[in-house]
């Protein structure tokens, strides 16, 4: 019996990124949306053991969806993995209370770099060693 996939949301405005990070995710099972304000459906009908956000989603950030997710004991324990081009402008201390366990710059990231970060979070999750 193999093991079950993983289940990962993406939250991105950036169509072509999405298309491209989903691409190479494919080890996983790939939820996308560019809109936040579909996050908490997506998050019941498909229950991530991972989201992967970024900060900037129009005119939005991501922050206050987070700040929500927080206020719920069905969301709070979701990790998050931030994907943006502001990484360097967040310090992962100051962001941890939301539930981000990663902070990775879009413009630096590899398939592969982006995949251990995403084993490793889904393992700490689960309680296992990375």
């Amino acid at each position: 019996m193999s093991e079950q996939r993983a289940t990962l949301l993406i939250v991105d405005d950036d169509a072509w990124f999405s298309d491209t990070l989903t691409a190479s995710l494919d080890s996983y099972v790939v939820i996308r949306t560019p809109d936040p304000d579909e996050v908490f459906d997506l998050i019941e009908r498909h229950h991530p053991d991972l989201i992967i956000a970024d900060v900037m989603l129009g005119a939005r950030n991501v922050f206050a969806l987070l700040q929500e997710m927080q206020s719920y004991l069905d969301t709070r324990d979701i990790p998050i993995v931030i994907l943006s081009a502001l990484a360097g402008q967040i310090d992962l201390d100051d962001v941890k209370q939301l539930g981000i366990q990663a902070v990775l710059d879009k413009a630096e990231i590899t398939p592969e770099t982006l995949v251990d970060c995403i084993n490793d979070v889904i393992r700490s999750k689960k309680g296992l060693a990375p």
